[in-house]
């Protein structure tokens, strides 16, 4: 081979290593970044879920947390929304 050649494969190595160094660092980011996300999530649904049981107390109704699916939320009517003791979704309309 040429030295021309072996600079070639030279570089050519070179940037194949740093380039697998920063996939190798971009999927450990993206797996922090997860882990972050999801441990935001479980305190999100804690608070939800004192938030919930604390209005529960005072209201006696079920407060939630509500998990409702897009057309189920275009279809509801203006009111205060609650789950019945079935788990139904039932409205108290504004007076």
């Amino acid at each position: 081979m040429t030295d021309l050649l072996w600079i070639e494969l030279v570089c050519f190595l070179v940037v194949m290593a740093a380039t697998f160094a920063a996939l190798k660092w971009v999927e450990r980011e993206v797996r922090r970044l997860t882990k972050m996300q999801d441990d935001v999530n479980d305190s999100m649904m804690k608070a939800r879920k004192a938030d919930g049981k604390k209005l529960r107390q005072l209201t006696g109704e079920e407060h939630g947390p509500l998990f409702l699916l897009d057309d189920e939320i275009n279809g509801l009517a203006e009111g205060t929304h609650y789950l019945d003791a079935n788990g139904d979704v039932q409205i108290k309309p504004i007076k």
